[in-house]
């Protein structure tokens, strides 16, 4: 029982650190790109108020998008899921703006991935699950 509450606190802890983190980064990128529309719900329901843009739009190849996005922001921050295609879609976006000149913000992706791999959390859009279990952690 001890060891399942202590896990529960550490999870909320998570959860409370990520949104601290979500409000913090408004400031610092121009963007935040991530997969699709449920995970711009997720990070809205965590609070994040800052421009989102998903990376899945109809009609759009993924250099085209990377091309407008340098076109309108200068520091991103991007935020596909922590599995083998996010981090497919992580690198050839960096790849891509970088090449454009527009900063990734990589270490913020690194701290989000630290509070989500804690949560056990590996979409973005599985957090919105979080935001709704954020009650039966107590």
């Amino acid at each position: 029982m001890g060891e399942n509450l202590r896990s529960r606190t550490s999870r909320k802890q998570a959860i409370e650190d990520l949104k601290n983190l979500l409000n913090t980064i408004s400031p610092i990128v121009d963007v935040v790109i991530v997969e699709g529309s449920r995970d711009i719900v997720a990070l809205r329901r965590l609070g994040y108020k800052g421009e989102i843009v998903a990376c899945s739009q109809i009609g759009v190849n993924d250099y085209d998008l990377m091309s407008m996005i340098s076109e309108r922001y200068h520091r991103v921050l991007i935020l596909t899921d922590y599995d083998q295609e996010g981090l497919v879609l992580n690198n050839r976006f960096s790849s891509i703006l970088e090449h454009e000149g527009v900063i990734v913000e990589k270490g913020l992706r690194k701290e989000v991935g630290r509070l989500t791999a804690a949560l056990r959390v590996y979409a973005i859009e599985a957090l919105d699950n979080m935001m709704d279990n954020l009650d039966t952690l107590f």
